[in-house]
């Protein structure tokens, strides 16, 4: 794999304002686990599209293979981000600027960058930038973030920055956007992580990473409002005895939030329980795993994964 970070630049410099096209093809989640041919009309409006733009935790490799270098599927995992609608995006760590060009995802009409928190794998000034470039929009994008989050950085000026307190919602795109409270901590910052929760008509996703479980706010705020999928920070897999379940799940602490959560109604029959920020050295490789977990109806995601929801 090359290592030239000039090179990479120059590569998508070339293809800054050019259109991308949707990734469709070979990584493309079965028709199972895309909308129900029996939803109303209405519901069928109200899909949301979500697209992976990296689903690896901060110990995978730094640098995205360059597009012509042929990786099997999740045989390499960026930095966790996701792309929702092609209106709005979820974090951008380093590798995210390279793998909307290795998957050819649209980001041509991105307005809206909202982040969990500050660490370097989920919020990076040059990868911000270089997002920036891939764009159409002529306005600014607009930055959300929990208040506290940003205070050690320089934000360029071509971002709108849009601080958010907990339990805030804001609609943009024609979604409604909650940030919730997550088990998650940034060092000598005064920021809370966040997760959130997406609303679109009669559709609610819930992204949740990084976090371990779900904290009780969180809960009493989600318990009425049942869900149609969640994306689980799954980061530890089923490694047993490992310190990072105070901040970060293990596959057996996803497993018994989805059953709780399914016990008390809040997933709906049918939601999708999808997994990200998968940890390199936590995880067997995808091909080993992805079977059993798509038998127990969980979705291992792998970077350019698409589903409507």
């Amino acid at each position: 794999m090359p290592d030239s970070s000039l090179k990479r630049r120059q590569f998508i410099g070339a293809l800054a304002g050019a259109p991308l096209s949707v990734n469709s093809g070979q990584n493309v989640i079965s028709p199972k686990q895309s909308l129900n041919a029996n939803q109303t009309p209405a519901e069928k409006s109200d899909a949301i599209k979500l697209t992976f733009c990296g689903t690896g935790a901060a110990d995978w490799p730094s640098e995205y293979p360059l597009p012509g270098e042929s990786i099997d599927t999740a045989s390499f995992r960026g930095n966790a981000s996701l792309m929702v609608d092609s209106s709005l995006m979820i974090d951008c760590g380093p590798t995210v600027p390279e793998a909307l060009v290795y998957h050819k995802i649209d980001t041509s009409g991105l307005s809206d960058l909202f982040i969990t928190h500050s660490h370097g794998d989920h919020f990076n000034i040059d990868a911000i930038q270089r997002l920036k470039e891939m764009t159409h929009v002529k306005s600014r994008i607009k930055l959300w973030h929990h208040s506290g989050a940003l205070e050690r950085f320089s934000i360029p000026d071509i971002f709108d920055i849009k601080p958010l307190e907990v339990m805030d919602s804001v609609e943009t795109s024609g979604i409604r956007i909650t940030a919730l409270p997550a088990n998650h901590v940034v060092s000598n910052s005064a920021e809370t992580p966040l997760h959130f929760l997406l609303e679109k008509g009669l559709r609610r996703i819930l992204y949740a990473t990084d976090g371990a479980w779900l904290l009780k706010k969180t809960w009493l705020f989600l318990k009425d409002k049942p869900l149609d999928a969640v994306i689980w920070d799954a980061t530890i897999g089923e490694i047993e005895g490992d310190w990072r379940i105070f901040e970060h799940n293990s596959l057996d602490m996803v497993r018994l939030m989805t059953k709780t959560l399914s016990e008390q109604n809040v997933l709906k029959q049918g939601a999708q329980v999808i997994l990200t920020h998968m940890a390199y050295t936590l995880w067997p490789p995808h091909d080993e795993i992805a079977p059993s977990l798509i038998s127990e109806n969980i979705t291992p995601a792998w970077d350019g994964m698409e589903v409507v929801i």
